[in-house]
């Protein structure tokens, strides 16, 4: 079984009733496969329906949270996205 945890911008297009997100996340659980939602995305998305006062996108998204769960955020973790960024950025595909 793999992890996938969702960035930012798939939880917008989500949140947006994108159907290729939708069924890909779909698709994903019903392999067998875990999704999280990013810790850190989960404060930008949170932040961003707060700030526009979206109650709606507000619920929806919690409901997501409740549905996927949360990932944790450890410094092992910190140190992987750290090595990847890095290699993107010597290939400049940032």
């Amino acid at each position: 079984m793999s992890v996938f945890v969702l960035d930012s911008n798939i939880l917008s297009f989500y949140l947006r009733q994108n159907q290729l997100i939708i069924d890909k996340v779909q698709e994903t659980l019903l392999n067998g496969h875990e999704v999280l939602i990013g810790p850190i995305a989960y404060y930008e998305v949170k932040r961003g329906l707060l700030a526009i006062r979206a109650e709606k996108r507000l619920k929806e998204f919690a409901s997501l949270c409740k549905i996927l769960g949360i990932g944790q955020l450890d410094n092992s973790l910190l140190d992987i996205a750290a090595d990847i960024y890095r290699e993107l950025r010597d290939k400049n595909r940032l």
